[in-house]
C-alpha cells in the first residue's frame, strides 16, 4: 500500500555510539491504520526490540519519538508527539510521554514523521534537523543548563530564535532522577514516562528542528471541510475554547473544591487542607500577570507565561501548564502560598522532573518529619516543618545532585521510602508516582491508571467529575456513580481505546474530550490527511485497543506478572474520613478484583496470567504481531 498523505514516510534513524544518521521508512500503510501513527508507530517498534533483560540504560535500548497523521494540519490543536521508551518501574515497563506546542509539527513540517535513536555518545551531544539536513553538534556549552536556559541558548547559536524548536533535558535527566521529563521551548513537558532518563543515559541534551515544508494531504477540500464543522462543535460547546483556559492559571483545578474535593493535602493525609489553599488561591491569583501560550493550530491556550506578583517569590516568571503540578507543589507539601507553589513549579519543570515524583517523595519525607519519623538529622538538618518552603527548594537542588538525603529522593516513590524506612508513608502505584488530583473521589480513576500499561497516566475519558456530567455519549454511557462499585469498568476500556486513538492521530486530548459533536468531524479529517476510506468509529476504538494489547504484551515479555495489578498504597484504597467527599464515594480497595476481572472479560484476556488470548489477538489482526527479539 502506497503512503497517500498524512505521513512523511520517514524515520530518521540516529546511532549516538557512532555519531551516523540515516533515513528508513516508515512501516508500510496498512500498519500505520491499524496503529494510528504517534503512540502505535512507537510501541510497534519498540515491541519489536526488547529483550527481557533489557535495561532503559543499555546503549542498545532505543528510544522512538513520533508524530501523527494530524501533527502539524490545520485541524484543531494539532500539536501532539509522543515519546516510547522502556522505564525502571518493575510493574509498568513501556513508558508513554506527550507534550504539545510547535515541536511536533515542525519535525513534520521538516520532513520526518519521528525519530528512532538508538546507542549512546561519550560526550553530550544535541540533534540538528533542519529538513533533510541533519547534524549532530556538541552539547557541552549546555550540559548542566535547566529547560528554560537551553532552548534560548541553542536557538540563538542557530541563528532563528522563532522558526526554530528545541526539545530537551534538564539536570533532572541528564543525572537519571526518578521520572525525568523532556520539554520542548521552555513550556510544553512530556513527563510520565521516563523518557528523560532515556536521554540522559544517552548523553542526549536536546533536539532542535526547522522545517519549512508541510504536512501531505490526500484530499485537501475534505480537510477543511472536516475543520470547520469540528471548529464550530468546539465553539458551540459549553465553554468554547477561547474562553476555557486563556485567563486562568489553573482552570478548573480549584474552582469545584467545595463539591469534590479534589486536590491532595500533606502527602494525601489533610482532605481538609484544601478550603485553605482555595481560599488563598481567590485572594492572589487575580492579581498575576497572566499570558496565555498555545501550541499549533490550538486557540484552547491551557499554557501560560505567568508572573507571580504575590507572597515572598513575587516577580517569578513560570511558563507551562502547571495546572496539575502545582497540587504537588503547594497543598501536598502544606504550602498555603499559591505563588510560592506555582514559582516552586517552575523550579520542577526547569530541572526537567516530573511532579508527579520528586515532589511526591518530598511530601512523604515531610509527613515523616511532622509526625517523628524522621529527625532533623536524618533529613540533612532541614527544618520540614509542613508549608516550609525554603527546606522544599534546598531538597529539589540536593536531589538533582544526589546529595545527602537528595540521593533517596532521586529514587521511584516506593523505593525512596524502603531507602528511609518510611515505605508505609509512599503514596504511590505500582511503586512510582501517578497524576495529581486526589483519585479516591473516584475509584474508578485509581481502577484506570492501575491498569494503564505505561504507568499511572491519564487513559481515559472518565473525569474528575460527579453526576450528572460524568459521562461521554460518544462512547455510549451517560453517567458514571462514584458512590456505587457498577457501571467503573466499561467508560475505563471505552475512555482507553479513545484516549489512546487520540494521541496516536497527533491531537490534543481538549479537542475531543466529551466534547459533542467532535468525533466524527476528527475521524473525516484522519480520512481526508490519510485517504484512509471507510474509516469509523469503530475502527479508530479498535486502534486504540491495538495500543492497549500491544502495552501488555510488551509489559509482560519484560517480566509483568497479574499480582502487579494491586501494587498500589494501602491509603489510595481506603475511605477519606475528612473533608466534602467523606462517606460519598466507595473506597477502590474491596472492588478492584471484580474490576479486574470484569476488565479481562470484556478484552478477552486470560483470568490467571492477565494475558491477551489468542482469540483476542485474532479478533484484533494482531495474531502475527511480534514482541521481543532474542
Amino acid at each position: 500500500m502506497v503512503i497517500k498523505g498524512g505521513f512523511q514516510g520517514n524515520i530518521l534513524e540516529v546511532d549516538l555510539t557512532n555519531g551516523t544518521t540515516r533515513s528508513v521508512p516508515m512501516p508500510p500503510e496498512e500498519v500505520l491504520r491499524a496503529y494510528g501513527g504517534a503512540t502505535g508507530v512507537g510501541l510497534y517498534l519498540m515491541a519489536q526490540e526488547i529483550t527481557p533483560t533489557m535495561r532503559p540504560a543499555d546503549p542498545d535500548c532505543p528510544f522512538f519519538l513520533f508524530t501523527g497523521p494530524l501533527t502539524g494540519v490545520m485541524v484543531p490543536n494539532a500539536s501532539h508527539w509522543v515519546l516510547v521508551n522502556l522505564r525502571e518501574c518493575p510493574d509498568y515497563h513501556v513508558g508513554l510521554s506527550h507534550a504539545h506546542g510547535y515541536f511536533g509539527a515542525r519535525l513534520k513540517h521538516a520532513g520526518w514523521d519521528g525519530i528512532a535513536v538508538r546507542g549512546a555518545s561519550p560526550k553530550p551531544v544535541y540533534l540538528w534537523i533542519e529538513n533533510d539536513q541533519v547534524e549532530l553538534r556538541d552539547a557541552a556549552p549546555y550540559w548542566g543548563m535547566d529547560t528554560f536556559e537551553t532552548p534560548r541558548r541553542i536557538k540563538l547559536e542557530l541563528g532563528d530564535p522563532l522558526q526554530i524548536s528545541v526539545a530537551c533535558i534538564g539536570p533532572g535527566g541528564e543525572n537519571q532522577i526518578t521520572g525525568a521529563a523532556v520539554r520542548s521551548d521552555g513550556v510544553y513537558t512530556a513527563a510520565r514516562g521516563e523518557a528523560g532518563i532515556a536521554w540522559g543515559s544517552k548523553k542526549l541534551k536536546a533536539i532542535a528542528v526547522r522545517g519549512t515544508g508541510r504536512a501531505p494531504i490526500s484530499d485537501p477540500a475534505g480537510l477543511m471541510d472536516a475543520y470547520e464543522t469540528w471548529n464550530r462543535a468546539l465553539y458551540a460547546a459549553e465553554r468554547p475554547p477561547t474562553s476555557q483556559h486563556a485567563h486562568s492559571v489553573v482552570p478548573g483545578t480549584f474552582a469545584n473544591v467545595p463539591d469534590r474535593g479534589n486536590v491532595q493535602g500533606k502527602n494525601y493525609s489533610d482532605p481538609e487542607f484544601q478550603y485553605h489553599w482555595k481560599d488563598r488561591w481567590e485572594e492572589d491569583t487575580p492579581k498575576w500577570k497572566v499570558r496565555p501560550v498555545g501550541g499549533f493550530n490550538c486557540d484552547m491556550t491551557c499554557h501560560h507565561e505567568t508572573v507571580v506578583t504575590t507572597g515572598p517569590l513575587a516577580g517569578t516568571t513560570v511558563s507551562g501548564y502547571g495546572g496539575e503540578i502545582i497540587q504537588q507543589t503547594g497543598p501536598n507539601l502544606g504550602i498555603d502560598d499559591p505563588g510560592v507553589a506555582l514559582a516552586i513549579t517552575g523550579m520542577v519543570d526547569g530541572l526537567g522532573l516530573d511532579g508527579g515524583e520528586v515532589p511526591r517523595n518530598i511530601a512523604m519525607v515531610m509527613e515523616a518529619y511532622n509526625t517523628e519519623r524522621l529527625n532533623q538529622d536524618e533529613v540533612d538538618g532541614l527544618d520540614l516543618t509542613w508549608g516550609n518552603y525554603e527546606a522544599v527548594i534546598e531538597l529539589l537542588e540536593k536531589t538533582v545532585r544526589r546529595d545527602g538525603i537528595g540521593a533517596s529522593l532521586a529514587k521511584p516513590p516506593r523505593e525512596c521510602g524502603r531507602d528511609l524506612g518510611i515505605e508505609d508513608l509512599a503514596v504511590h502505584m505500582k511503586g512510582t508516582g501517578f497524576n495529581d488530583h486526589d483519585m479516591r473521589i473516584h475509584p474508578g480513576l485509581i481502577f484506570q491508571m492501575l491498569i494503564a500499561g505505561a504507568g499511572p497516566v491519564w487513559q481515559t475519558e472518565l473525569g474528575l467529575v460527579l453526576p450528572p456530567r460524568a459521562g461521554a455519549p460518544d462512547l455510549g454511557y451517560e453517567f458514571v456513580d462514584p458512590m456505587s462499585p457498577d457501571g467503573m469498568v466499561e467508560p475505563v476500556y471505552k475512555g482507553q481505546f479513545k484516549k489512546l486513538w487520540e494521541d496516536t492521530i497527533g491531537v490534543c486530548h481538549f479537542a475531543l474530550k466529551r466534547t459533542p459533536g467532535t468525533w466524527d468531524p476528527a475521524i473525516q479529517a484522519l480520512s481526508s490527511a490519510t485517504g484512509w476510506e471507510g474509516y469509523t468509529r469503530e475502527e479508530a476504538l479498535t486502534t486504540g485497543e491495538r495500543l492497549v494489547t500491544l502495552q501488555r504484551l510488551m509489559a509482560l515479555h519484560l517480566g509483568y506478572k497479574r499480582e502487579y495489578d494491586f501494587d498500589i498504597s494501602p491509603r489510595m484504597l481506603a475511605g477519606l474520613d475528612a473533608g466534602p467527599m467523606k462517606g460519598r464515594v466507595i473506597p477502590a480497595g474491596p472492588h478492584l478484583e471484580r474490576w479486574f476481572q470484569e476488565y479481562y472479560e470484556c478484552l478477552d484476556w486470560d483470568q490467571e496470567t492477565g494475558a491477551p488470548t489468542p482469540e483476542a489477538l485474532q479478533r484484533l489482526g494482531m495474531e502475527g504481531i511480534k514482541v521481543g527479539r532474542e
